[in-house]
């Protein structure tokens, strides 16, 4: 295991952010989201350093959920990146264990996250569609999760979660 940090972005690490998730997903569509994404209000933005050089990224920004729920205050999580030679080594897990830690301080009660079950459930995730809890495209389902930050979190909240518009040009 890399000894690593994991710090707040900076915004002299822009450029080095964004090659670490163009060349985690083999493109630049994560990458070009995130730059869209930062000027929300409201979002975390953490890097994994190795030796001073950025390995890893993860990137929180609020998501609503349309339907019959009570008001809630909620984060998506997406994306996140590791470079592929830093891979299997923790900083993946350790950027969504310190970012989840930031949304709940934050004042957050969910988080989202359509990703892979069997990464993010060992993370403390559950399936959110068996909770009433849909994505906008229901072709996501099998891979919309949520973990609650504070206990009772979930108590009567349903419906469609919608992350920011930014995310439909993916």
């Amino acid at each position: 295991m890399y000894p690593f940090k994991i710090l707040e972005e900076r915004r002299e690490d822009f450029k080095r952010v964004y090659h670490v998730n163009r060349v985690s997903f083999g493109g630049d569509l994560e990458a070009r989201l995130v730059d869209a994404l930062r000027a929300r209000q409201s979002t975390i933005s953490l890097v994994a350093e190795v030796d001073r050089q950025i390995v890893g990224h993860v990137f929180f920004s609020p998501v609503r959920i349309d339907g019959p729920a009570r008001a809630i205050r909620a984060m998506g999580l997406a994306p996140l990146a590791v470079l592929p030679e830093f891979r299997k080594k923790g900083i993946g897990t350790a950027l969504v264990e310190e970012g989840v830690e930031r949304c709940r301080l934050a004042g957050n009660s969910l988080v989202f996250v359509v990703g892979d079950p069997a990464f993010y459930r060992r993370l403390g995730f559950t399936m959110a569609a068996p909770l009433d809890l849909h994505y906008d495209e229901p072709v996501y389902d099998d891979f919309l999760m949520v973990k609650e930050l504070l206990a009772g979190a979930l108590r009567d909240v349903h419906g469609c979660v919608r992350y920011a518009p930014e995310f439909l040009g993916l």
